[in-house]
């Protein structure tokens, strides 16, 4: 009966706080369901049970964002201490770092570069159309442009950061 009544608005609520993929926030739906039955102690009757289900729907959105906020921290982020011992640890590493992880450093730094020099407005549409993978449907919601124009926007700045990072990717062959 709960399941029936409650699912749907479940899995609205955790699109709305801020799960884009709907298959993942299916996955998060039911994951909201088995934590309301295996806790189904925890519940305050002097509570309402709806406050409680969306509650825990939040959380777990949450917790997804955070997931996947951390998914694309770069190795560098480790190393923007600047005292003495970092530098020397960070010198150390390095040197004995294999050259395929030197060569994702480079790649990771450079990219960095090529996102700082592009304009706010190309900067958002890389990070939500190519980082974070959503949709062009998606990105034009969020952004209120209309599709066509995210499209071609979209490419624009594709075609710009590849041009930008082509010389280190044709190294790698």
């Amino acid at each position: 009966m709960l399941h029936t009544r409650y699912h749907g608005p479940l899995h609205a609520w955790i699109r709305h706080c801020g799960v884009h993929d709907d298959a993942r926030a299916a996955d998060l739906c039911q994951d909201t369901w088995v934590r309301l039955v295996n806790h189904r102690r925890r519940f305050d009757a002097k509570m309402k049970w709806r406050t409680w289900a969306f509650h825990v729907a939040k959380n777990l959105a949450k917790n997804e964002g955070r997931r996947l906020q951390r998914r694309f921290v770069t190795p560098e982020g480790d190393f923007r201490m600047k005292d003495e011992e970092t530098v020397q640890v960070r010198s150390a590493v390095s040197s004995s770092l294999p050259e395929e992880m030197m060569r994702e450093r480079q790649l990771s730094a450079r990219l960095e570069t090529v996102l700082a020099e592009l304009t706010s407005e190309q900067r958002t549409i890389f990070t939500l159309r190519f980082l974070e993978g959503r949709s062009n449907q998606e990105a034009s919601s969020l952004l209120d442009i209309p599709l066509s124009a995210l499209k071609a926007k979209a490419k624009r700045v594709r075609l710009k950061v590849l041009g930008e990072m082509q010389p280190l990717l044709e190294d790698r062959s």
